[in-house]
């Protein structure tokens, strides 16, 4: 046996025994996941927390009808209403607190305070609008403050984390809402808001997993407003610009509900879900009182006609076919999602835009926070924090990168990532893959009875 292949399989190893632990955790009713994850708890050690809320524009009736309007026009002629609205987002403000010592509790201050305190130790202006993981359903800020901490340090800025609202009681598009309402109120705050005007080019989107897909298609919906609205919204009593931001910078994203793509039975046996489905959708997973749904759907995010629009499944958004992306981060294990993020990715990059892709082999989805002391997972979160960094203060040093780093190569020299799909395949093409393997997705009423016995 290699060194290459002892490499992999000990991280298999390691990955088959997380599972065991994983699975208590994963099959807990979606109820009993959300009330635990979604908790504020209080920080500690050296970081700054400061909490607010960014404010829905009065009259949002205009800004929601805006929005309407382009989830309607993405959505290759379906006929879905999207029954949303426009609600206030309470968000977290994170930053390195160079003074704070190991699992200090947080200073007993104002949140303006705090916020003030923050802008004394980060004066930088890099800002990283950052959505958390975990399923639509379960997560908070507070759930990803290590890794929000970690990107603030290595940027040297702070990082804004929206607690967007979840599913199955929120589904798509109350999520991207949230995140639409975060970003314009960066560029353009309230009267009360703590923070000044940030300039798009000092904004990041970031996100990892689910939160992933949420940052990108934040992305491609602003792509859209640009192409089809004259990239202006009514907001706050005037109307302004809808820019892109500085980048976007993902770890792990989800980019194809159907999941149709090859790599999620070719990479199966390296992956953290191994099953054909996810856990919430398996016959033999307990339900609560808001899983299933009334009326049941197909899936926690959306019903099955939903998960064909390209703001959901982002695979094939049309966003990135156009000519002025901003530059693009992925970075992903040898897991189920990994073709999907490497056709979006190889769209964007044939379009013109500035791709940096990073792929670590025999590691599974979520890996870097999972793994922690991994050095694959410290390589990453230096890489991720790295580019969010240049991406603001030197964008055009910036290169595209495709690498893979096998199981034993932890010196980082890399290999060339040799593409896994066709990426000449159509839009339309994968749409219609797509669209067959939800044929057969069934609604999920609960488990059965004979999951049951």
């Amino acid at each position: 046996m290699t060194s290459r292949q002892k490499a992999e399989q000990k991280l298999q190893e390691m990955t088959s025994g997380f599972i065991e632990k994983l699975k208590p955790i994963l099959f807990a009713p979606v109820s009993m996941q959300q009330m635990v994850t979604a908790q504020d708890v209080p920080a500690k050690g050296p970081v700054w927390v400061s909490r607010t809320v960014f404010e829905k524009p009065e009259g949002s009736h205009e800004l929601g009808s805006v929005l309407k309007d382009a989830f309607r026009a993405l959505d290759f002629g379906g006929d879905s209403t999207y029954d949303f609205t426009i609600e206030d987002v309470d968000v977290q403000w994170t930053a390195y607190r160079p003074v704070g010592k190991e699992k200090e509790p947080e200073p007993e201050i104002t949140e303006h305070e705090k916020f003030n305190g923050m802008m004394k130790d980060v004066p930088a202006d890099t800002v990283i609008l950052y959505a958390h993981g975990g399923f639509y359903y379960t997560g908070s800020p507070s759930s990803v403050r290590a890794t929000t901490l970690a990107l603030a340090r290595e940027t040297g800025g702070r990082c804004l984390v929206p607690d967007y609202r979840l599913a199955p009681q929120c589904p798509f598009p109350a999520a991207v809402v949230d995140l639409f309402l975060a970003y314009l109120s960066l560029l353009h705050p309230g009267k009360d808001a703590m923070h000044k005007p940030v300039s798009a080019q000092n904004i990041v989107f970031a996100g990892d997993s689910s939160g992933g897909n949420l940052v990108l298609s934040l992305l491609a919906l602003l792509q859209h407003l640009r192409d089809h609205a004259a990239g202006r919204v009514r907001f706050r009593d005037q109307w302004i610009d809808v820019p892109l931001p500085a980048g976007v910078a993902t770890l792990y994203p989800h980019c194809d509900h159907a999941m149709s793509f090859a790599s999620h039975i070719r990479n199966r046996p390296y992956d953290i879900f191994i099953l054909d489905l996810l856990p919430h959708l398996q016959p033999n997973y307990p339900s609560c009182d808001i899983w299933p749904t009334k009326p049941p759907r197909e899936d926690i995010y959306a019903d099955a006609r939903t998960l064909l629009h390209p703001l959901v499944s982002v695979a094939i958004a049309p966003a990135w076919s156009a000519n002025n992306m901003p530059p693009m981060f992925i970075a992903t294990g040898q897991e189920k999602l990994t073709d999907e993020q490497y056709y979006l990715a190889k769209r964007a990059e044939k379009a013109g835009a500035t791709v940096q892709f990073y792929q670590y082999d025999a590691l599974p989805h979520s890996f870097a926070s999972f793994f922690p002391r991994l050095p694959q997972s410290k390589h990453v979160l230096s890489q991720w924090g790295a580019f969010c960094r240049d991406v603001v203060k030197r964008p055009g040093d910036l290169e595209s990168v495709w690498v893979r780093y096998a199981a034993d190569d932890v010196e980082f020299k890399g290999m060339e990532l040799e593409s896994p799909v066709d990426v000449e395949e159509s839009v339309e093409v994968r749409r219609g893959k797509m669209r067959e393997k939800l044929a057969v997705r069934k609604v999920w009423r609960g488990p059965t009875e004979t999951a049951m016995l």
